[in-house]
């Protein structure tokens, strides 16, 4: 017996409508969990502390601008197509936010992040 429950459908809000949402309302300092496939990777930040920079696109067509404090995690293999879950807090700019603190936590103020690299699993923090 099978029953059909129409009209029951819950709306999901992806990391992707969320961070659609913070950059339509140039929100800042927001947490946010967002996939993405890299479309591009930038030269490294050298000033200390240093950072791996890379651009990603979210399912929703933004592009944000990932930024991996790689004197606290370890730097990613980083190529265009690969496809990363990215934790960190958000800051708006006008090209589509960046997300920075991709690392674990250094401090009892903010919680760490993490990018997991979703092709083979591997969690960079």
């Amino acid at each position: 017996m099978a029953i059909l429950l129409s009209g029951c459908e819950k709306s999901v809000s992806t990391g992707a409508d969320r961070a659609l949402r913070f950059f339509e309302n140039k929100k800042d300092g927001s947490w946010l969990r967002v996939e993405g496939t890299v479309i591009k990777s930038l030269s490294d930040d050298i000033e200390i502390p240093r950072h791996q920079r890379f651009i990603i696109k979210t399912e929703k067509g933004q592009t944000i601008l990932i930024v991996h404090n790689i004197d606290i995690a370890k730097r990613i293999p980083i190529e265009p197509g690969k496809h990363l879950l990215v934790s960190g807090e958000y800051l708006w700019n006008p090209q589509g936010g960046r997300i920075h603190y991709t690392h674990r936590s250094t401090s009892r103020k903010k919680p760490g992040g993490y990018i997991k690299d979703l092709d083979t699993d591997k969690i960079y923090d």
